[in-house]
């Protein structure tokens, strides 16, 4: 890979101007941490739960 593909593929990171981005870091936030300290839930393997549809 040579520098200009290298900084194609970077740049292609960065917003357009006025693009809003939306991050959500649920997972690692510390309250829900705490919650599934409190719940004693293994950290590594999260419980998930699919809702049936019907």
């Amino acid at each position: 890979m040579d520098y200009l593909e290298f900084i194609a593929r970077v740049t292609s990171h960065i917003p357009d101007r006025g693009q809003i981005m939306v991050r959500c870091y649920v997972l690692y936030a510390n309250v829900h941490r705490g919650n599934m300290k409190k719940t004693e839930a293994d950290l590594l393997h999260p419980l998930i739960i699919e809702e049936e549809v019907s």
